[in-house]
């Protein structure tokens, strides 16, 4: 019973892993394709489109960054910082 809990864990992990970098690169493919566009026509409206897709990227970034120090917290930390269920 618990090799297969352990086995769905992971493959779920590695599943979730993957998108998370598919995610990422189709991020950035995107801005990298609205920066161009921006520099061979600038206007309002690709201007717009470059600032939504460098918002996004950077909303991806700060989830990736908040979980690796949720992650590298002790317990004590993140219950201090972040509270307990039983606080909210």
């Amino acid at each position: 019973m618990k090799y297969n809990v352990r086995m769905f864990s992971i493959k779920y992990s590695k599943e979730r892993a993957k998108a998370k970098k598919e995610r990422e690169k189709k991020l950035q493919r995107k801005m990298q394709i609205a920066q161009t566009q921006l520099e061979q026509n600038p206007c309002d409206e690709l201007k717009n489109i470059f600032e939504e897709c460098k918002a996004e990227l950077e909303n991806f970034y700060e989830e990736k960054a908040n979980g690796l120090i949720v992650i590298s917290l002790p317990p004590d930390e993140v219950s201090r910082n972040h509270g307990t269920a039983k606080e909210r």
